[in-house]
């Protein structure tokens, strides 16, 4: 069983013409796809995927995605260890060279002490 939820961090919409005050796109969607808690409760499988558009990319969308297992002693408090493999496409991030197109695959982990 999975359960999948919707999100989007909105930043508040501005009069038509005026420049956002950062740099995020105002509600970039994304969504995530959590399995339940397995392993004696002690871990869970999720994928996300988000678009990601920045006023230094000249808002050129940027597409993420996470597949990952969090391991913690009680997941249902939120916190825990999450180990992914993440894949990003889209315009070159960093630096003067924006118009590039890049496509990045990494490892990683995330530590959430909520």
């Amino acid at each position: 069983m999975f359960a999948i939820s919707v999100r989007s961090e909105i930043d508040p919409v501005l009069p038509t013409g005026m420049a956002p005050q950062s740099d995020a796109l105002f509600a970039p969607p994304g969504f995530e796809i959590t399995s339940h808690i397995f392993g004696n409760n002690h871990s869970q499988a999720y994928w996300a995927n988000d678009l990601q558009m920045w006023q230094r990319t000249q808002y050129e969308p940027m597409f993420n995605s996470q597949i990952g297992i969090k391991r913690g002693g009680d997941l249902k408090n939120g916190r825990g260890i999450s180990y992914f493999l993440e894949f990003t496409t889209g315009p070159e991030y960093y630096g003067q060279f924006f118009k590039r197109e890049e496509a990045r695959i990494g490892l990683g982990a995330k530590f959430d002490i909520n």
